[in-house]
């Protein structure tokens, strides 16, 4: 992983911080990315210079806002010059009972998790062709298994194995994995 270059959404907490660590322990170069002010992300980034990281970088990154989106590609093309590896994690849970959710409540869930994956991978799709790199995609068993009350997450986590599945044959053909 030396040297390659990483951008991992949601990397601010979770699986997404945890995957920041690793890069940065395998000497990648990590843009660290956070959704709001409170989140910050800069013990995210301190603690990927600390574990090695070649060079870090930290990206606010709204996956609501295509603006964000277009800044993050800018940001990263300026600091490292290519993008090898993307990996879509952010994601938000949420909904409840179809008849007692709020639409915005659902339509929430979808912005970021669906059209929010959506964006970013068509926004880093050109750099990752070019570098013939990868992309990964953080999904869910809830993709496969609903509950009661779960139709927004479980409904994004779906979308999420049709898009990935169909866009693994497309970006195959471009020597992307």
């Amino acid at each position: 992983m030396k040297d390659k270059v990483v951008l991992i959404t949601g990397s601010s907490n979770g699986i997404g911080r945890e995957t920041s660590f690793q890069f940065a322990a395998e000497k990648a170069k990590v843009a660290v990315t956070y959704c709001n002010d409170k989140q910050g992300g800069q013990h995210t980034e301190q603690r990927c210079r600390e574990l090695g990281a070649s060079e870090t970088l930290l990206v606010r990154l709204d996956l609501r806002d295509k603006k964000s989106i277009v800044s993050a590609v800018d940001k990263v093309i300026q600091t490292f010059g290519k993008i090898d590896i993307l990996v879509n994690n952010a994601g938000v849970g949420g909904g409840d009972f179809v008849a007692d959710t709020p639409i915005d409540d659902q339509s929430f869930v979808y912005r970021v998790n669906v059209e929010g994956v959506y964006r970013t991978t068509k926004a880093f799709a050109p750099l990752l062709i070019e570098s013939k790199g990868r992309i990964v995609t953080t999904g869910s068993i809830a993709g496969t298994v609903s509950w009661p009350g779960g139709s927004a997450y479980s409904g994004s986590k779906h979308w999420i194995e049709a898009f990935t599945d169909a866009l693994a044959g497309e970006m195959a053909e471009q020597g992307v994995s």
